[in-house]
């Protein structure tokens, strides 16, 4: 096979034997091979059809040994390898479902293997090609919506997350724009509720945005269902003038997403919510680093990658590497914006412009913006200061000695931790 005819995807692998026993079990188990000889097989099969084992290398780390109910004298810690395996672009039906089906399918479940988890892909051009969808904003198109040419973007989630009537997310959304935010968004909690129906939530929030002189705020609603139900939503929000839409695509699946993404020009924003559960242990799982890159195929012009310093347990080189893989020059899909949230406030914006070099942010503080001490507009206002400090390389102490909004917001988050 050449370079050019194949995927390659890397696993970090943990196996009590020998690896390259266990990186051809695993290359074996995604493509043509099998665990006892049938009819039908033949070496001219194999050599088309076969994924191949490109490298293995000791990591020099352990791991402990995934559950396997028939082997509870499993050593705790196994070693740990890198393992590349390709695989030829003739297995693959040229869909992203399929694609993720290929590298990540049943070799989770290998008794053989004490810990398995993709790292990463390389998708070659022409079936990158294949898959993608056209992505109408990105970063560019995601900054002309906000009327915001240069410097991080910077949202809220409306807090409380869930049970707030729409007349009341309208006025909060009102005393936001005012403040000069760049976007609202609904919390993934926060969908077609009885309490607060979707389509009348767009129509009160976009009255409101209109009344304002339609600033560059914009709001991304939460339209997460089944794929009919969302374009139907996709549809109004268009109709009343609205620009952006939000879905959690763990859970409507890639296709979904996919079809969403060729019936609306609306800016789509993927939130990964639940995605913990595939790739929060070090023993099993799926880097979001390499979900990220197909949803970047897929169209997704905005992307959660996490936050540096959040609630959450990521570290900070699986957010980078997310960033890197939504952003890197690419000859078929256009950068992605990268966006940051979870504890969010005025303590973490110069870590994170430091860690991440880059300005092509969207930043989303709930607690960072509603938990400022004077209320949500002076949270926005001294969160803008404290990136506007971070990209121009002042000093957080110096800004807040002339800045009150700034120098309170310092000192209540320092209190928290």
């Amino acid at each position: 096979m050449t370079q050019q005819a194949q995927l390659v995807a890397t696993y970090s692998v943990a196996v009590p034997g020998d690896p390259y026993t266990a990186a051809s079990m695993l290359a074996g188990e995604q493509s043509a091979g099998t665990f006892t000889p049938v009819a039908g097989d033949s070496p001219e099969l194999q050599e088309t059809f076969g994924a191949r084992v490109q490298s293995v290398r000791a990591t020099g780390r352990t791991r402990v040994a995934a559950r396997a109910y028939d082997r509870e004298d499993q050593a705790e810690q196994v070693p740990e390898y890198e393992v590349r395996v390709a695989y030829p672009v003739t297995n693959l039906s040229l869909s992203a479902s399929h694609l993720m089906t290929v590298v990540a399918g049943n070799l989770f479940e290998l008794k053989a293997l004490a810990g398995v988890r993709l790292e990463d892909i390389a998708v070659p051009e022409a079936v990158a090609r294949a898959i993608r969808q056209v992505m109408p904003h990105g970063v560019r198109g995601s900054r002309r919506a906000m009327k915001r040419t240069e410097g991080p973007m910077l949202g809220t989630i409306v807090k409380p997350s869930i049970g707030l009537d729409n007349e009341q997310i309208a006025e909060l959304t009102g005393v936001l724009a005012g403040a000069g935010l760049d976007l609202v968004k609904d919390d993934e909690l926060n969908a077609d509720l009885p309490h607060a129906p979707l389509l009348d939530r767009v129509d009160r929030v976009q009255a409101e945005l209109k009344r304002r002189g339609s600033p560059g705020t914009q709001y991304a609603y939460n339209i997460t269902g089944t794929v009919e139900h969302m374009k139907r939503a996709a549809e109004h929000i268009e109709s009343r003038g609205g620009t952006t839409a939000m879905v959690v695509v763990p859970w409507i699946g890639l296709e979904a997403f996919a079809e969403l993404r060729r019936h609306t020009s609306l800016v789509l924003q993927a939130h990964r919510a639940g995605w913990g559960a595939l790739d929060r242990s070090a023993d099993v799982g799926v880097s979001f680093r390499a979900y990220a890159r197909v949803l970047r195929l897929l169209g997704a012009d905005q992307v959660h990658v996490g936050g540096l310093r959040s609630k959450f347990w990521e570290h900070t080189a699986s957010i980078c590497g997310s960033v890197e893989a939504l952003t890197a020059p690419d000859p078929v899909a256009p950068p992605a914006l990268p966006v940051l949230s979870s504890a969010q406030t005025v303590l973490t914006a110069a870590e994170s412009y430091q860690t991440l070099g880059t300005e092509d942010l969207l930043v989303l503080a709930g607690g960072g913006i509603h938990g400022h001490p004077d209320g949500p507009a002076a949270g926005v206002r001294s969160l803008r200061l404290a990136w506007d400090a971070a990209v121009s390389g002042i000093p957080l102490e110096d800004v807040a000695a002339g800045k009150p909004e700034l120098a309170r917001a310092v000192e209540h988050f320092s209190e928290r931790g």
